[in-house]
């Protein structure tokens, strides 16, 4: 097999594609897996633009076009594709270039630029603040193709373009499950490495509670650590909070703006747990946390270019087989942080926070501290 080679002839889909993401898939020293050599008729600072139809006006690479297709056929076979099709269906049939065939809702270049380096996140978007309370958000599995995803963080206050609460991602866990025992076992591990880290740290959990008795789950579990309590939304006895279209659009908006104003950050220590069934036993352990850490960034990233609005309607990343509950654990880590941490009069969340907690946070902003009183309805 040494001196066997593999011609494959295939349309380039998404860029969320499992033969896609071969393409620029790497090993676990951070080297390419396949040797790719890519041909396509767009260049690179034509790809830049905007508009997919501007795109495909590239002239930079009729070269590479074949003998038996002169530039006369290539503009009538991608006119007709363009005009009965669509023109991201013509740039991945006629240019060989990859294309996402619906718009991804969150800020392109602002998702690009936090996952900016190959091995982990852009530098800038790396800090080492010691939490002062951190907030634990779970989408647990409904079922299908849906994950168990925790994600666990923690504001901070920064004057950057505008007064903002940063959250600092320090975990994430995901995994395909709908065993409890499972499950708990995975809480339990994400809890316990928290507390390791942040002994005196109390933290809050924020499960969605729609998903049969695993919210009831999730409350009998915290009773094993100290410092650990559930957040009951608007003060009802269901333990969680209710995930519904309207609240979605809240979290996505929410979510949205944190990218914009460059507020979602990872903490220099963020871990996981979470390793790929296939993963070889023989990789040493610092490599297999650095695959690991690597693998989860990826699989968040894809979420987030993927979560889109289908039929003008619905918001979701659960599109040709994905799934999207990283993402939706993100938005409930970001959106139940700024409400816990909103110290607008009457926010029946911001008790939560430990007094000195608030001391800090206050001379952190110096008194100023951020109003969006008007995205939870206080």
């Amino acid at each position: 097999m040494d001196k066997s080679a593999l011609i494959a002839l295939s349309t380039p889909l998404d860029e969320a594609n499992f033969f896609t993401k071969l393409l620029n898939y790497m090993d676990e020293d951070g080297l390419p897996y396949f040797k790719v050599l890519h041909i396509g008729l767009i260049c690179a600072e034509c790809l830049k633009k905007q508009s997919v139809a501007e795109q495909l006006k590239c002239p930079h690479e009729r070269h590479r076009l074949p003998q038996w297709k002169n530039g006369f056929r290539q503009d009538r076979v991608q006119h007709i594709t363009t005009r009965f099709d669509s023109a991201e269906r013509s740039k991945r049939e006629n240019s060989g270039t990859p294309e996402n065939n619906y718009s991804a809702f969150f800020p392109k270049e602002c998702v690009d630029e936090l996952f900016s380096r190959e091995k982990n996140v852009s530098e800038k978007y790396i800090v080492n603040t010691s939490p002062n309370l951190i907030i634990v958000a779970i989408d647990p599995n409904c079922g299908g193709i849906s994950e168990t995803a925790i994600m666990s963080g923690f504001l901070t206050y920064e004057q950057t373009n505008a007064t903002v609460f940063t959250t600092v991602i320090l975990g994430m866990d995901a995994e395909r499950t709908l065993k409890p025992i499972r499950q708990e076992e995975m809480f339990c591990q994400h809890i316990t490495q928290l507390q390791r880290l942040y002994p005196s740290v109390k933290i809050i959990i924020v499960p969605e509670n729609q998903s049969g008795y695993f919210h009831e789950y999730v409350a009998d579990w915290c009773g094993g650590f100290r410092g650990v309590q559930v957040l009951h939304e608007n003060g009802r006895e269901r333990a969680g909070i209710q995930k519904t279209a309207e609240t979605t659009k809240k979290y996505v908006t929410v979510l949205s703006d944190a990218f914009n104003q460059k507020a979602i950050k990872f903490h220099k220590n963020w871990f996981t747990f979470t390793e790929p069934i296939n993963l070889s036993k023989q990789i040493s352990t610092d490599k297999k946390s650095e695959y690991c850490l690597r693998l989860m960034l990826d699989n968040l990233k894809g979420e987030l270019s993927r979560f889109t609005i289908i039929d003008d309607k619905k918001l979701t990343g659960k599109i040709n087989g994905y799934t999207d509950d990283r993402v939706i654990s993100l938005m409930m880590l970001v959106y139940w942080g700024r409400a816990i941490f909103n110290d607008t009069p009457g926010n029946p969340y911001h008790k939560l926070i430990p007094r000195e907690a608030q001391e800090l946070i206050y001379l952190q902003g110096k008194g100023t501290l951020q109003k969006i009183a008007k995205s939870f309805g206080f």
